[in-house]
C-alpha cells in the first residue's frame, strides 16, 4: 500500500444529520492522494452505520469508546501516515480546491509548518462573507498571544512530523485544545493562511452557552501562560491551580469575566440564527451581546463585514441540509 501524501483526520460524536455532507466534500476534492482517517468517538446515533457504508478506500474508521475531541485527535494522529496532516470537521464544509491549495503552499514554503485558509460561516439558510483571517506569521503570532482567532482549526493542514514533535493535542478534557496546539507550533514553525475562501464552517444557534464559554475562555488564557512559561523557561502550571487563582481575582475581574462570556455566547448564538434564517432572532442575540460588550460585538462585525466586501458578494442560500440541533463532544 502507498503511502499517502495527505491524511485528513476528522473526529465524529454523534455527527449526524451534517457528516454526510461533510464527507462527501473531502471525497470530492481536485488533490486526490489522500488517506481520511475519522475517529468514531463512541457516537450512539446512526454515525457508526453511516461510517461503516462509506465503500471509498481512503477512508479509514477508527471506532473507540467516546473520550473527548482532543483525546480522538490523538488517537486519529498516530493512525496517519501522510507527510501532512489536514484537520477537519464532521459538520464543516471543505471547498474543492481546498487540499490542492494548501499541498502547493507547504511544498512551496518549508519554514512554514501550518498553513490555514479563508473561511466563510454558513447555517441551514445562508452562507456569509465570513472571517478574514490575519496571512502573516508575526500577525498570527500577535493574535495567538491576545487570544483571538488566528486560525480555523478545522481548516489546518500541517506537517505531520512537526504535529507529533510538538506533543499534538492536549490530553485533558478541556476545550481549546486548538488555541494550545497552535502555540506551540507556532514556537517551532511559522504559520500562515491562504486564500481565497476555501473552507466553510458551519454556525449554529445556541449552541454555547455563557458557562461552556467562560471555559473555552479559560482553556485559552491557560494556553497563553503555558506559552509565556515556555519562553521565560519557568515550570508550567496545572491547570487547577490556574483556574484557583482566577477564583481568587478581585469581584470587579470576575464579574467580567462573566459578561465577556456572556456576551460571546450571544453573540455567536445571534449569527447562527441569522444564518439559520431566523433573523429577527438573530438581530435580538446580537444586540444583548452589543449591550454586554460593545467594544468586542463591534470588532466582531467589522471583521463579518470586511469578510463580505473582500468576497464580493453579500450572504447567498447556502446549500441545502437537514435541519437538526447541534451535537458537539462530550
Amino acid at each position: 500500500m502507498s503511502t499517502p501524501r495527505v491524511s485528513v483526520l476528522m473526529a465524529a460524536y454523534n455527527a449526524t444529520p451534517y457528516l454526510p455532507q461533510a464527507v462527501e466534500s473531502i471525497l470530492g476534492q481536485t488533490f486526490t492522494d489522500f488517506e481520511f482517517i475519522i475517529v468514531d468517538d463512541g457516537s450512539t446515533d446512526d454515525t457508526p452505520a453511516y461510517l461503516q457504508s462509506l465503500s471509498d478506500p481512503r477512508v479509514r474508521v477508527v471506532s473507540q469508546a467516546n473520550t473527548g475531541l482532543a483525546v480522538a485527535l490523538n488517537v486519529g494522529l498516530e493512525n496517519c501516515r501522510g507527510e501532512y496532516v489536514a484537520r477537519m470537521d464532521a459538520d464543516d464544509i471543505s471547498l474543492p480546491e481546498r487540499l490542492g491549495r494548501q499541498v502547493r503552499f507547504l511544498d512551496e514554503q518549508p519554514a512554514v509548518g501550518c498553513v490555514g485558509c479563508q473561511t466563510a460561516q454558513f447555517g441551514d439558510a445562508k452562507i456569509g462573507g465570513g472571517l478574514h483571517m490575519p496571512t502573516t506569521h508575526r500577525d498570527i503570532c500577535r493574535a495567538l498571544d491576545e487570544g483571538r482567532h488566528a486560525l480555523v482549526h478545522p481548516s489546518i493542514m500541517a506537517r505531520t512530523e512537526l504535529v507529533r514533535r510538538v506533543g499534538g493535542y492536549w490530553s485533558m478534557r478541556l476545550v481549546s485544545e486548538d488555541h494550545d496546539l497552535f502555540m506551540r507550533l507556532s514556537e517551532a514553525a511559522e504559520m500562515a493562511n491562504v486564500g481565497p475562501v476555501l473552507f466553510q464552517y458551519r454556525v449554529h444557534a445556541g449552541s454555547l452557552n455563557g458557562k461552556n464559554m467562560r471555559s473555552i475562555i479559560r482553556g485559552i488564557k491557560y494556553s497563553i501562560e503555558l506559552a509565556q512559561r515556555r519562553r521565560s523557561r519557568r515550570p508550567a502550571i496545572g491547570y487547577a491551580e490556574f483556574t484557583e487563582r482566577l477564583d481568587a481575582a478581585p469581584p470587579v475581574a470576575r464579574a467580567r469575566e462573566w459578561v465577556s462570556a456572556y456576551a460571546k455566547s450571544s453573540y455567536l448564538a445571534g449569527v447562527g440564527e441569522m444564518y439559520g434564517g431566523r433573523v429577527w432572532r438573530g438581530r435580538a442575540k446580537i444586540a444583548m451581546a452589543a449591550a454586554l460588550a460593545p467594544k468586542l460585538t463591534l470588532h466582531r462585525l467589522i471583521r463579518v463585514v470586511a469578510g463580505d466586501k473582500r468576497r464580493g458578494k453579500t450572504t447567498v442560500a447556502a446549500p441545502r441540509a437537514p435541519r437538526a440541533s447541534e451535537v458537539g463532544h462530550a
